[in-house]
């Protein structure tokens, strides 16, 4: 009696497995793989390309950001980069310098475009979105036709 049993269990539980194991897989192999980034940062020092990847990037000098710089005038916790449904925002979360969109220090939040300059205490960056640089290169085609 007690084998019927263990030899019935050991079939029961590998059914089990399998009933969780499948749908798992499946989740996976539907699951979408991740969009390119919609949007960059330019650092203006040395041309680097910082990829805006979530919908919330934090910005400052603490290891924990998302965008780190190591400036002495740039918090540990200095801003954050947002996308929205009507665009991307910066926000300035209680830095002691300041965050600064073209040359002006914002509030609180503030929305941005392709082309803003955004600076976060030392570091100068350039808000660039995809869209905006597909733009600029239509643009400097139709400029360069007209030239001899």
């Amino acid at each position: 009696m007690s084998q019927v049993f263990l030899t019935g269990s050991r079939y029961l539980l590998s059914l089990l497995g399998l009933a969780v194991l499948i749908p798992c897989v499946v989740s996976l192999l539907r699951q979408r793989l991740p969009s390119p980034p919609e949007a960059y940062l330019r650092n203006t020092a040395n041309g680097d390309r910082i990829d805006l990847i979530y919908w919330e990037n934090s910005i400052g000098r603490n290891s924990s950001n998302d965008i780190v710089f190591n400036y002495n005038t740039t918090s540990r916790y200095h801003g954050v980069i947002s996308r929205r449904r009507d665009g991307w925002y910066v926000t300035d979360t209680g830095s002691s310098v300041g965050v600064f969109v073209n040359g002006k220090k914002i509030k609180k939040t503030q929305q941005i475009q392709h082309g803003d300059k955004i600076m976060f205490g030392g570091a100068a960056l350039v808000f660039e979105t995809k869209e905006g640089m597909e733009n600029d290169v239509v643009f400097n085609r139709n400029n360069r036709r007209g030239r001899v």
